[in-house]
C-alpha cells in the first residue's frame, strides 16, 4: 500500500505501479453492494490512473 508521497521509495506509487492493493472500511451499514464498490473502484482506477486489465477480489472481515 502506497501513495505518491510515500516517505519511502520502496512503497511510493508512481508511473511504473503495475499492482495495488486497495482496501474499502465501510463502517456501519453498507449503501454499497460489494459488486457495486467493485464497479466503482475500477471505474476510479481507469478513470484516474489509466489502469487496464484490473483484477479483483473482494474479502470480508468476517473472511479473514
Amino acid at each position: 500500500i502506497g501513495t505518491p508521497t510515500s516517505d519511502h521509495i520502496r512503497t511510493a506509487v508512481d508511473t511504473t505501479t503495475r499492482h495495488i492493493l486497495v482496501t474499502v472500511n465501510i463502517y456501519g451499514d453498507a449503501d454499497m453492494t460489494d459488486a457495486e464498490i467493485d464497479a466503482e473502484a475500477r471505474r476510479l482506477l481507469s478513470d484516474y490512473c489509466s489502469a487496464s486489465d484490473i483484477q479483483s477480489r473482494i474479502v470480508r472481515a468476517s473472511q479473514a
